[in-house]
């Protein structure tokens, strides 16, 4: 094979990839899937899984088994753990499984994050997507150097501008930053579309803060202003609960099932961009090291339902909309202007596989009989050694139940 050949081929590629994370209706039906037991401290990562587990595209993408095709990673591959966890999720439904592949690599996946000990559930949730498009660098990408082109990014991932403008002579800086999620601060407002408006709101550089202006290559009073330049097709959105020293903004912040994110966008003329919200992150507690982590998962079926461990139950919009929330988690709209479904879910049951390479559709989602009993056999026998495992002591750490 040439090497134009080669490039055609990594092209494809890269393209049908790019579409299938794009596309925002799941091409298979599933019912609600397993809950997860807690076995010591392990709500904050339970509810991260359950969120990552029923993302559209995500699962869209695993259903496919490309990146397992193409991985060339021997070791550590934090996609195939998710797509390992996704699939068992399904298989179980009904039941509650431990999430052994994750947490036999915790410690893999941040050095700090110890077996036992209550983590913040955001920090994990970073970790773990971060983790995600590392392993994506293993398989075929345009350019690895640039995670932008990942699967992950295509996913998860946007761009926001960073603009600065002189005051004195006028003059305007540009700079592009990358972004998986966005962080709002909430001190001081009700709901998250006034963090929003506070978050793309002109910041005053000056005194000590100066800037420095190539233009007129003076220290001159400037304004700085954040955009979204490139919306993500998942938005994740996590609320600045915490302080430094671990005390909590308990107030609760209203966010909208609908969401329109032209208003704070570098182009904030046009269309509306609209979003629906498809999972809640929730921390009960009053400190950052204590308490309690549940969410709240819309399903294929398009009904929501509360994952509290291994407790799944039905719940209700109105339910999930009057949580204290931590993380949400939008998904861009079929129809981008009035942020509503459209005519299909986004769960839909289409089986079409849009832009999926060739050699996926020889693939079945599904294991047969022997090998899911291999792999139950196996899996009792991990739970079995994760809930026999002591758990280190700890007093600033209290049980996360």
């Amino acid at each position: 094979m040439n090497d134009f050949s080669v490039c055609l081929t990594t092209l494809w590629t890269f393209l049908s990839t790019f579409q299938l994370c794009c596309d925002n209706n799941l091409h298979q039906i599933h019912s609600i899937g397993a809950g997860l037991r807690n076995v010591g401290n392990t709500c904050f990562l339970n509810s991260v899984l359950q969120c990552l587990t029923y993302t559209p595209p995500l699962v869209n993408y695993m259903m496919t088994l490309e990146h397992s095709t193409t991985c060339v990673e021997s070791g550590f591959c934090m996609m195939r753990i998710i797509q390992n966890h996704i699939d068992e999720v399904f298989i179980n439904a009904g039941g509650a499984i431990v999430p052994t592949g994750v947490l036999r690599e915790l410690n893999t996946i941040a050095e700090h994050f110890c077996f036992g000990n209550q983590e913040d559930a955001h920090e994990f949730l970073r970790y773990t997507v971060n983790a995600m498009q590392n392993s994506c660098s293993s398989a075929v990408q345009l350019d690895s150097d640039k995670p932008e082109t990942s699967s992950i990014h295509q996913i998860f991932g946007g761009c926001l501008r960073s603009r600065v403008n002189c005051l004195n002579c006028n003059a305007t800086s540009d700079s592009f930053e990358p972004f998986l999620d966005i962080t709002l601060d909430i001190e001081g407002v009700s709901s998250v579309s006034k963090a929003l408006e506070r978050f793309v709101t002109p910041e005053e550089l000056g005194g000590e803060n100066a800037y420095r202006c190539s233009n007129c290559n003076n220290m001159v009073t400037a304004t700085k202003c954040l955009s979204v330049h490139q919306e993500s097709n998942v938005l994740t959105i996590a609320l600045k609960r915490f302080h430094y020293d671990g005390t909590k903004i308990t107030r609760k912040v209203k966010y909208p099932e609908n969401l329109d994110l032209r208003p704070f966008m570098s182009e904030s003329e046009g269309e509306p961009l609209g979003y629906k919200l498809y999972a809640v992150l929730v921390h009960q507690g009053r400190k950052s090291y204590v308490g309690h982590y549940y969410c709240y998962v819309k399903a294929s079926d398009s009904k929501w339902y509360h994952m509290d461990d291994e407790k799944v139950s039905i719940s209700d919009i109105e339910t999930v909309l009057k949580q204290e929330a931590y993380v949400l988690f939008y998904i861009k709209s079929t129809d981008e202007r009035t942020g509503s479904e459209g005519s299909s879910s986004l769960w839909g049951v289409s089986m079409r596989m849009h832009g999926a390479a060739p050699s996926s559709n020889q693939h079945v989602w599904k294991t047969n009989n022997r090998r899911e009993l291999e792999r139950q056999e196996s899996q009792a026998a991990e739970e079995t050694a994760l809930i026999n495992t002591p758990i280190k002591s700890d007093p600033t750490v209290s049980q996360g139940r």
